[in-house]
């Protein structure tokens, strides 16, 4: 429980604004981090994906320059996303 507690103060503390600005907040999970999305970001991401479930290098390129993150955490997401339609 104390580990939800510190897990809550962390993410409270750094997690996005609103500004869209890239969050470096990254929560451990047993050997990996992962970086948390902010909201403005998802929705963005979303708004892609529902355009095209497939993304090409150069919209992945703009992208991640817009949302102030790496093209990889774009692609990640988005293979991320295909498998979760398919389930």
């Amino acid at each position: 429980m104390d580990k939800l507690i510190q897990l809550e103060k962390i993410l409270n503390r750094y997690v996005d604004l609103g500004d869209g600005k890239r969050n470096d907040v990254r929560v451990r999970t047993t050997e990996k981090y992962r970086n948390v999305y902010s909201e403005q970001q998802r929705l963005e991401l979303e708004k892609e994906y529902r355009t095209s479930t497939f993304i090409n290098a150069i919209r992945k390129s703009e992208l991640s320059t817009q949302l102030h993150l790496t093209e990889r955490q774009v692609k990640i997401w988005f293979q991320n996303r295909l498998k979760r339609r398919e389930i």
